[in-house]
């Protein structure tokens, strides 16, 4: 330091000299200083101490449980420890939080009943699918055998074989695969007599015409072809009114039906004839009664049809309580995936839960089995239809299959945002008004002994209309949500207040440090 200020005193003295030779005046010298550092002052130069001791003075006066005991004045173990606790606090209450969110986005959709009078002549007439509980009929099989066909019997096998493995043949429709042998010569029979599986079931299972003998819409009588129309279902062969999958021109499937008529004034009526314990060989029930399956006409008979059995020489009145099912313009603006529901795109294309749901297990059984039940909904016509050496691997598979869940891979079947469902009770009482009823219809039935009456008709004028709707319950979800944090920092909002002021209270530090170190004019 002193040999920098000689050589300092040196220079001045010659500049002085050099002035004088010159005749230059002498200009007094100034005093020097230590020339000031042009960097940044060092709270400036390293913002992470200044940071580290706006902390510090932060976590002293926080009310925030456990931030104070991370502090410079504890020691390294317990701050370490303390903000161990507080990191893991705050992914608990993320989880919580996420968890809450998922709930309230669940729970923003609610199915609110609009009208309890909404007028039942504006709900669409259901489907009726009337099923025999006899897969294999024996007054059937002799039918087909008197109108010149004949089964012809591999090498081998009788006729007498041939009726008793028949009773097996329920393995088509609920697979156990607790028969194989008979499941072999069966398969062995369809095949020599160069037959489809279809074609097999059609010619032993009853037809429409063999039991359904009256048929009355409306209060009109016509012939039952004019309504029924055969469809295959779980059940097998059955008979279906109103049932849009079993026709073929497109513009008679898109057309919906209504009717004025409730209470005694049915929609539908039908008789059945029974042909006696002897005429069955198989059959998918104990009982005699028939299954009756109501469901929309756009439907495959699923989970979500209405069925009862109508017991023989019984009288059935099925009371319907119509159900609309719609859904608002707020809903339908959503995503597909935000609303949980799936409209329908077209008339053409329309959208069914159930119809999805079967195309999936079918799609199903084409991947595992490589073929499709016959009563399939939808038999494309590359399809195998599954025959009897197909039962052992449907009956490994089915349970899985049926168990699949419908909303994830590989189904993907949303529920319907609009429908409509068919609720009802049944009244049951035995066919004993013959003698005092001189109509048509009972005199009819009086015809057939031990028929069964079947009546469908809407409980009433009114129905229910429902909507799902948006509710958006935000501050049900900020109030859970703020909960959590409560729970786990110690605090409510009161927190994200500290926050903030954290964070201003270290910008005003920052614009402080700079204006002391400012140079004065």
């Amino acid at each position: 330091m002193n040999s920098r200020n000689i050589r300092r005193n040196s220079w001045q003295t010659r500049n002085s000299t050099r002035a004088e030779a010159h005749g230059s005046p002498v200009i007094q010298s100034i005093p020097t200083f230590p020339s000031e550092s042009k960097s940044k002052p060092r709270a400036l130069r390293d913002p992470c101490n200044l940071l580290g001791e706006v902390y510090n003075e932060f976590a002293q006066e926080s009310s925030i449980h456990g931030i104070k005991y991370t502090g410079r004045n504890k020691s390294i173990a317990e701050r370490i420890f303390w903000l161990f606790l507080i990191i893991l606090s705050v992914i608990a209450a993320g989880a919580l939080a996420q968890k809450f969110y998922y709930r309230h986005k669940q729970a923003n959709m609610r199915t609110l009943v609009i009208s309890n009078q909404y007028p039942a002549w504006k709900i669409p007439l259901p489907a009726i699918t009337i099923c025999h509980p006899t897969v294999a009929s024996a007054n059937r099989l002799n039918k087909y055998m008197s109108e010149g066909n004949k089964l012809e019997m591999p090498p081998g096998l009788e006729w007498n074989h041939f009726l008793n493995d028949l009773q097996f043949l329920q393995e088509l429709y609920i697979p156990t695969n607790h028969s194989q042998s008979a499941m072999h010569r069966l398969n062995r029979i369809v095949t020599h007599n160069n037959l489809t599986i279809t074609e097999f079931v059609t010619i032993v299972s009853p037809s429409c015409d063999d039991y359904i003998v009256l048929c009355q819409a409306q209060g009109e009588i016509k012939p039952c072809r004019n309504y029924l129309k055969i469809s295959t279902t779980a059940y097998g062969l059955c008979c279906s009114a109103n049932y849009a999958h079993v026709f073929t021109e497109q513009k008679s499937s898109q057309k919906e039906y209504y009717s004025p008529n409730f209470g005694q004034s049915y929609i539908f009526s039908v008789i059945l004839k029974s042909y006696g314990p002897n005429d069955r060989i198989s059959g998918l029930s104990y009982g005699e009664g028939a299954r009756v399956l109501i469901h929309d006409r756009h439907t495959y008979p699923g989970p979500s049809a209405r069925e009862f059995i109508a017991r023989q020489r019984c009288e059935v009145i099925a009371s319907i309580r119509g159900r609309k099912l719609t859904a608002s313009p707020e809903v339908l603006d959503l995503s597909e995936k935000e609303r949980d529901c799936r409209v329908s795109g077209s008339r053409s294309n329309i959208y069914r839960h159930d119809n999805c749901l079967a195309s999936c297990h079918e799609m199903m059984f084409r991947s595992f089995c490589h073929c499709v039940p016959f009563y399939a909904s939808v038999v494309m016509e590359n399809d195998t239809i599954c025959n009897f050496s197909h039962v052992p691997c449907v009956s490994r598979v089915r349970s899985r299959i049926l168990q699949t869940p419908f909303r994830g891979y590989p189904c993907y079947c949303l529920p319907d945002c609009s429908g409509t469902s068919y609720p009802l009770t049944t009244t049951l009482v035995h066919m004993n008004a013959l003698q005092y009823n001189p109509s048509i219809f009972y005199r009819i039935a009086e015809k057939y002994p031990n028929a069964t009456a079947i009546h469908v008709t809407f409980a009433r004028q009114t129905a229910t209309l429902m909507r799902r709707d948006l509710v958006l319950s935000w501050i049900n979800l900020i109030s859970s949500l703020g909960g959590v944090f409560s729970l786990f920092l110690g605090c409510s909002f009161i927190s994200v207040v500290e926050v903030l002021y954290f964070i201003m209270y270290y910008i005003s530090k920052v614009i402080d440090r700079r204006a002391t170190h400012l140079p004065q004019t």
